[in-house]
């Protein structure tokens, strides 16, 4: 639910529903991270037969010359949700908020609601 007409129609619909004045229910991507691959020390040498490489002067790059990597387990790389519905801390019916979602969304899509401080 990026860019398609399912986001904005369904974001348009919640906002019409529920937030008509100031429409400030939105919705996101859920965050997903690239995942980093650490070779063993037997994968960066090229001597050693457990080695990643077909190419002898394909060597270890370091991490200290680049940006900092930040490591993160199996389940932070993937998002337990599809996407994230933003809404603003008010008085809206949480049932009824669900309701839409459900009866808009598609079946395999997972959503997380988020209150808006």
């Amino acid at each position: 639910m990026n860019f398609n007409f399912q986001k904005f129609s369904m974001e348009r619909r919640l906002n019409d529903a529920f937030d008509v004045l100031e429409r400030r229910i939105r919705i996101v991507n859920a965050v997903q991270y690239e995942g980093v691959y650490l070779y063993t020390e037997a994968e960066t040498s090229p001597g050693s037969p457990g080695y990643y490489s077909d190419d002898p002067t394909n060597t270890m790059k370091w991490l200290k010359e680049e940006k900092p990597v930040y490591l993160r387990t199996q389940g932070e790389l993937d998002s337990e949700y599809d996407f994230i519905v933003i809404i603003p801390d008010t008085n809206i019916n949480m049932h009824q908020l669900r309701a839409e979602i459900d009866f808009y969304k598609l079946i395999s899509k997972r959503y997380q609601i988020e209150i808006l401080s």
